[in-house]
């Protein structure tokens, strides 16, 4: 996964509409410590433009190589299982003005408590102004479907 003591991934729609957008953040802590830390979401534009959370991130077990799923497939379920189980999850909806559209980031900051930053990753929405076609089923879907491909990004 990383030799990083703090793995962050992210994930956001390429397109968001009807103002609103939802934000999965996936946090591993392979510090050894488990501790408190503030998880920081700053929204161009958005309403809030800023949101800070404060989330226990137990320690969790670093894989020691990577994941072969064609190998040993009910050996990847069991790891990535264990991966999702010892992580944090958040998902976080966002919100921008009807009037906003275009092109817009959110960056995410994990830091310490004493207010060190651990990692911090931009990701990228556009937003689509007005209504939109989309039924609350299919925004549903979509979120399934991408929760699964952060689990599945894990086995890289």
């Amino acid at each position: 996964m990383t030799e990083e003591a703090w793995r962050l991934d992210l994930d956001l729609p390429p397109r968001c509409g009807q103002g609103q957008g939802d934000l999965f953040v996936m946090i591993h802590n392979h510090s050894a410590l488990s501790q408190i830390i503030e998880v920081e979401i700053l929204a161009a534009e958005g309403e809030p433009e800023v949101q800070t959370l404060r989330i226990y991130a137990e320690s969790s077990i670093q894989p020691h190589h990577p994941l072969d799923v064609e190998l040993d497939r009910s050996g990847t379920v069991e790891s990535l299982g264990q991966l999702l189980d010892e992580s944090v999850i958040l998902w976080i909806g966002l919100a921008w003005p009807d009037s906003a559209s275009g092109p817009h980031p959110v960056q995410v900051t994990l830091r310490s408590e004493e207010g060190v930053t651990l990692t911090s990753t931009v990701v990228r929405t556009t937003l689509a102004s007005g209504m939109q076609p989309e039924s609350m089923g299919h925004r549903m879907s979509d979120a399934a479907s991408e929760v699964r491909r952060i689990a599945l990004s894990l086995a890289d």
